[in-house]
Parts: structure tokens; sequence; C-alpha cells
């Protein structure tokens, strides 16, 4: 049969920036190029100086030399320094540039300078245009790395009792990992000239890789050695005056709920998350607007008609479920966008009633608010005393794991629970960190895997990342993460079935440890600000994948309205499929390469894809099309031992794009999940394949049906080895990352194809996707609720598709 595969609606293009164009040095009018050999001739002499200095310098005293560039109108420091020994370290204006020598000489600016004088015009331009807009080379002079107010008022600034300002740090050596050890040991001389508290104090700062910015408060006369000291010329290239924004501990200390712009409530037909949990203070100000009435119940056995939460856990998550994360900065504005649902089942202890089964209690919980059509379920919790792994997989009985009941309700009442990894205790990662397993090889110990029920194979997992390194406060040391590696208390999978768990990251937080004795800490500047159990103060702080996995409900609920917006009733499997595919792979990401290189020097390299999963989504990206993007789904079953194949259109006009192309596919399915643990978790496993539109259906038919079938490796992977070699690529296949055996052992099974060559005969036909269900229990099973998603880019933003595909697209069953 055929079944229709409707495309979304087109969105404004704004929605998905474009690229941003690589700067381009403005082509040198003829007045100048008609003096090229004069300019050429006066640059030349002002090198050559600064050369023959250079080369008299020690290296102690080259490391604190750097040069001043003038031009006349913005120039493009990456172009202005290309195939010199120069390298940008500021821009203070579009008129100046800083950089600092790389070698002891400055031979290649010379010859650039003389080709620029010399070299015949080719089509009318010089060779090394550029060095006509240069109106001086200059050795810098120590000031000039003061902001303008700053300079201007040096003079005074010295003899002043306390100057606060805040500086930058910028580390010039290779490696993000030696770069912020660099800093770290600056950070630590900067601390112990400030220890005895004579000469000031060190307050916030961020390490971000080359650079670290931090907010001192020092006597004008150490404000002067840092300014003029060749030692922290080197160091510091930057120092400006207290910023006019106020800084965390001044909105932490100062905040005050009516300093902000009004809480309103979120419009009628917002969508509803139930918050499972330790209830919630519907009193507190950022909560009143938002908890709705007649949707909040205890389900405590001894406080059954107390909802409130006593603990405080609840209530911050039901503020991040509903607002994604609060500002506090005055005149701010929070806007809710959901509406939260309470489901109390925690104590004030945030514990389970002794006499009560979890996964009873969370059954009444679906029960009671599956019928009012609430579909999002945020469990921010997990078990401590159950970690998924090895042992305990066969030493705890199946059926006690919360996992299997949370699956059993998902495909019954086809909702989705929001879960979280769990975290890692401070007390065990400082034990790590003290015997010599730092970050992020604590990620490869025992204590890193899931928590129960975040193995659940029908859930949403969420794990954490760090969202910043910014510290309140000196003593407590450095961030352990940089911004978007794993933070240090995420754990990871693999899931029920061995699959990739979590399947997407949100931030969590970070924590900070101190270099000296290694100890594991909180920082508020690292934690995530949340409503608290309270009316006042109105706000909390926290750390944790508890903190992850709302702001993962937030995003999930509304590509679940805007689908509803456009006449579609969606499944939980379909909710899942477009929240996973609207992430971007990690797999390349500059930011992750220290955390890679790490997990490969633990021998754990796999660790990477069980810690970040498919990595961080996006709702606005989830559901949005433009000309050259767009997203396709469907919606419906499958049976066991069935073969769906679906018509995607990929236009020929991609041929004339010398753009990469990319191609991401998301498939969710709901299985049946075991009883009583006596067969294989899943009655039914999902395994996908593309192949390019040269190749005939009936190859295809054939290709699928030799291929192996899927192994299930949930319970005894390292003995169950079945469908090793069904990773082999078929002929005319795509090749996705992630390959086939990793992707196939979920219920959630995201990849992309990425290529730049796109032949007119790849497009002779549709490209097929075709999704295989097998069975795998004896008895009879159901037909599988199954969605897909597919979403294709013309990356360049040249060709314009979602009209071809909008008019093309089929399926065929």
């Amino acid at each position: 049969m055929n079944e229709g595969f409707p495309p979304l609606s087109f969105q404004p293009s704004e929605t998905r920036p474009r690229r941003k164009e690589v700067g381009r040095p403005i082509p040198l009018p003829p007045e100048l190029l008609a003096r090229r050999q004069e300019i050429a001739r006066v640059l030349q002499v002002q090198v050559s100086e600064l050369s023959r200095r250079l080369k008299k310098m020690s290296e102690k005293e080259r490391r604190a030399v750097f040069y001043k560039l003038q031009n006349d109108v913005g120039v493009n420091p990456k172009t202005l320094l290309v195939g010199t020994d120069l390298q940008v370290i500021a821009q203070p204006s579009s008129e100046v540039v800083y950089a600092v020598p790389k070698s002891d000489n400055l031979d290649k600016v010379a010859k650039k300078i003389q080709e620029f004088g010399a070299a015949p015009l080719v089509k009318g331009h010089a060779k090394n245009e550029w060095l006509g807009r240069l109106t001086s080379i200059e050795e810098g002079d120590p000031k000039d790395r003061l902001s303008d107010d700053l300079r201007q008022d040096y003079a005074v600034l010295i003899k002043k009792p306390q100057v606060i300002c805040e500086i930058e740090f910028l580390s010039l050596v290779a490696g993000d990992v030696k770069r912020r050890e660099e800093i770290e040991d600056w950070i630590t001389d900067l601390q112990k000239e400030f220890s005895l508290g004579v000469h000031g104090n060190f307050f916030e700062h961020e390490i971000a890789p080359p650079v670290c910015r931090a907010v001192i408060r020092c006597t004008g006369a150490f404000f002067k050695r840092l300014v003029e000291e060749p030692k922290w010329i080197a160091r510091i290239r930057w120092i400006e005056s207290k910023p006019r924004f106020q800084t965390f501990s001044e909105i932490t200390e100062s905040f005050r709920v009516q300093d902000l712009a009004e809480l309103k409530a979120p419009p009628k037909s917002a969508p509803i998350v139930c918050v499972i949990d330790s209830g919630v203070t519907p009193g507190n100000p950022f909560l009143k607007p938002v908890v709705h009435t007649g949707l909040t119940k205890s389900f405590l056995k001894h406080q059954p008609t107390n909802p409130n939460d006593e603990n405080g856990h609840g209530s911050a998550v039901a503020s991040l479920v509903a607002y994604h994360g609060l500002n506090l900065a005055t005149g701010a504005e929070n806007t809710p966008k959901l509406w939260v649902a309470s489901a109390r089942i925690l104590d004030a202890n945030n514990q389970i009633e002794d006499e009560r089964l979890f996964s009873s209690v969370l059954e009444e919980v679906v029960k009671t608010f599956a019928p009012k059509g609430i579909k999002i379920y945020c469990l921010a919790v997990g078990d401590d005393s159950k970690i998924w792994h090895d042992g305990t997989r066969r030493s705890l009985p199946r059926k006690s794991w919360v996992a299997r009941r949370i699956d059993q309700l998902s495909r019954k009442y086809d909702v989705v629970f929001v879960t979280c990894t769990g975290n890692v205790s401070l007390r065990a990662l400082s034990d790590l960190m003290k015997a010599g397993t730092g970050y992020p090889a604590c990620f490869t110990s025992d204590e890193g895997h899931l928590l129960d029920p975040g193995h659940a194979a029908l859930a949403l997992t969420v794990g954490s990342v760090a969202a910043g390194t910014k510290i309140a406060s000196a003593r407590d040391g450095q961030a352990l993460a940089l911004r978007n590696q794993p933070s240090p208390f995420t754990r990871c999978g693999p899931g029920i079935r061995g699959e990739i768990k979590p399947e997407i990251v949100e931030y969590g937080g970070n924590l900070a440890v101190d270099p000296a004795s290694k100890q594991v800490r909180e920082n508020k500047a690292l934690q995530v600000v949340t409503a608290s159990k309270q009316l006042t103060p109105a706000i909390a702080y926290h750390t944790g994948t508890s903190f992850a996995a709302p702001r993962a409900a937030h995003r999930l609920a509304l590509v679940d309205q805007d689908l509803r917006s456009l006449g579609v009733k969606p499944t939980a499997s379909l909710l899942r499929a477009f929240l996973v595919n609207s992430t971007m792979s990690w797999a390349n990401s500059r930011e992750l390469n220290t955390v890679r290189d790490g997990l490969a020097k633990a021998k754990a390299p796999e660790k990477l894809e069980m810690l970040l999963g498919y990595g961080l989504a996006d709702h606005n990206r989830a559901t949005a099309c433009d000309d050259y993007s767009v997203v396709s789904f469907f919606q419906g079953e499958i049976a066991g031992d069935e073969v769906m194949f679906f018509d995607i259109t990929v236009p020929a006009a991609l041929a004339k794009s010398s753009s990469p192309r990319r191609l991401t596919v998301t498939v969710a399915h709901a299985p049946e999940v075991q009883r009583w643990g006596l067969e294989r978790y899943c009655g039914t496993d999902i395994k996908w394949r593309m192949f390019r539109g040269d190749k005939s259906r009936d190859e295809i038919v054939a290709a699928m049906s030799e291929s192996v079938s899927v192994s299930d490796e949930d319970l005894e992977p390292e003995e169950d080895k079945e469908g090793e070699e069904d990773d082999r690529t078929l002929p005319k296949e795509l090749k996705f990352y992630p390959n086939l055996t990793k992707r196939s052992r979920g219920t959630v099974q995201h990849a992309s194809h990425e290529w730049t060559h796109h032949k007119r005969e790849y497009s002779d036909g549709n490209y097929t996707l075709a999704i295989a269900c097998y069975k795998r229990w004896t008895r009879n099973v159901q037909k599988v609720p199954i969605a897909v998603v597919v979403r294709l880019e013309e990356l360049g933003r040249t060709i314009p598709i979602y009209i071809h595909v909008r008019n093309a697209i089929e399926v065929e069953v």
C-alpha cells in the first residue's frame, strides 16, 4: 500500500542561520596601488628595525613583545597575517590588531612586503594586496593592553589603594590540554601573589582555552606590575575596567524577584508536562504562573493530600521544565512556554516510601494523568542502589528494574518518559582524582554506569554537559570540564540492550577541582539556577543530570506543540524521532578533542558516544524547513518480519552544487518488552539501510533478504555475537555514522551521511530507505509503532531543494 510521507511547512529562513562568510580584504583603490612601492618602502624600514631588535632579545624578553598593526579600514586579522610569523592576540578596534612574533625574526613579514612592492600586478591586483592598507607596524606599549578608560586614567589608578578590573590570559602553546595547563599555572601564580590579601583578591574566572577571563581586585601598585612587568605582559593580553554588566556574585547577592520583568503564565493551549518527583511549591514566584491547577497530586501513602514539595528537588525540576532556564539579571524576562503537572512520589528526604514499590507508583501516575492527555513525563531521579552493568544485570532479578516498567508503560499508554543517567557522587570523583584517575579517565570507572531507570529502552535518557567554566570563588580551584564537554558527574551507557545511552545531552552543570588537594567541589557559578521550594529566597542552585532531563522535556514538549499546530497528532515514537533528529553530530567537534584524546589514552574511546549520545537537541531545528533544508516524516506501524520501503527524494539538481550535502535519518519504534524476563528483552528488532537512486528496488529487496539479522545483545552481549558481520556495506548503500551495528540496538536509531560529489545518476530514481522488522519471540507479537524522520540539507545553501522534495515524496510499504 502507499502512505503519505508529508513534509513540514516552510519556516522562515532565519530559523536556521546562514553560514558566516569568511572576511575578504577590501580591494586596494587605484591611488594606493600607484603608491605601493612607497608604502612597501616605509613598511620595510619599520619591519627591519623591529626584526633587528627582536633578534637581540632573549626568549624571555621575546615572550613579552607584541606589535601594533594599524590600518586605514577594518581588515580581518586572519587575512592580515596569513603566511607571516605573527599571531593575533587581540583586536581592540577594526583598525588596530595586536600580534606576537612566533619566531626570533620577522623575515616572512619582510618577504611579503617586498612582494607587495615589487611583484607585477595580476588583473589589476598586487600580490599581498592587504599590505597596502597598513599605515604602521610598531612595537606595542604595555599600556596598549588597557581599555580606553583604564589607559586614560592610568597615572591615577596606579596610585589608588584599590583597582577592580577584568583581565584576559591568553595561552599560545599548541593543544587545548597544554593551553589549559599553562593557564592554570598562571592562575596559581597570581593566586599566590594574592594569598596574603596584601596585593588583592582573585574573584570569578572562566577558562575557555586558549583564553581565561578573570575579575580581580588589587592595589594600584600591583596593577602597575600587571601592566608593565614582562612576566605578566606575556600572560595577560588584555585588561579592561570592571564589566558594566553585573557579575555572577553581584547578581546572586542582590537578587530580588521584584526586580525581574513580570512573570506571566504560558498560553492556555501550551503543552503540559508531568513532573514525577518530590512535588512542587505552587506559591514560589517562578512556579505560581506555570503549575496547572487541578493537576497536582500526591501518590504518597502517608501524605496523600499533600502534593507540596518538602525537599526542593521537584520544584527545581519543574522550573526547568517550564522555562528551560532562569535569568536573574535585573529587568530580565522569564517567559514560561509550558504548563507543569506534578505527581509527588518522593518524601521530604527525596526517597520513595519504604512500603511502596517504585514501579507500581509510576503505573498509578500514568494511569491518572495519561487519560487527561499528558504525553510527556519527566522522571529526573535514579536509584543509586541499582547501577546497570555486567554484574548487577545478572545478580538482580530482571523484574526488579524500574526501567522494565517504564518501557511497558511507554508502549501501553503511548507516552514518553524523559529520564536521566544519574550522578557520580562528589566523594567518588574526589577519590578517583586522588588516585590519579583524572578527567576524563574517570568515566571509565565502574562507578560511571547508568542508574536505574536510565537504561530503559523506550525512555529518552538525558546526560549532562557543562555550560561553562566560570568559577565564583577562586578557592574552589578550576572547572573540571570545558563548555560542551561531559559534566564530570554524568554517567554513561550502554542501555538495557547494549544501545547508545543517553540519546541526548543537556546543560546540567559542572564541578570544580582543587589542583593541589584534588578535592572535587560544587561552585555556584557552575551550577544550574532553579526555583526553590520556598517563596523566599525563590531561587536555588543545583548540579546534576536531574537538571539536564527537564530541559530536554521542555524541548520535547515544544516539538509536540509545533507538530500539533501543523495538524499532526504525534505518537510517542514520532516525538522521540523528531527531537533526536535535531541533534548535530559531535564526532568531529574540536571542543571535545581533549576528552577524545583522554579516553583514547585510557583505552576507552567508545565511551564518548555512551556519554554524549547523539548530542545536544534543538527544538527549533527539529521541525524547521527552508529552501535548502527539508524534513519529512512518517508514523504508523510495522509487523514482525516485514520490510518497509520508503522513496526518499534526493533531487538531481544537487549535482550542480559543490557544497556538502547531509542526509539524516532517525527511526524510532516501540516494541513489546519482556514481562518476566524469560525471553529476549524486546519482541522485535528494527534495522534500516539507505540506498542510492541508481539501484533498483528488486536489487534492494534481494540485498535486504540476504543480510544477516540484527542480534539482541541486551542481556548477554559478550556471549551473543550474532549479527556482528551485519555491518558490511551492501552495493550502493550509503554509509552512515554511527554504523549499522551500533545504531540497530536502540529503539531510537539515528545516523547521518554527508557527501560532497553528487552524480546525476544517483537520482535516476528515488533513494530507498529500507526498514526491516525482525520478530524475536516464538509467540505472536503485536504490530510495532514506528516513526521515521528524514532531513535533507544542502549545506552551501545554493540549490533550493524543498520544492522538489515536497512535490515528489511518496512512501511505498
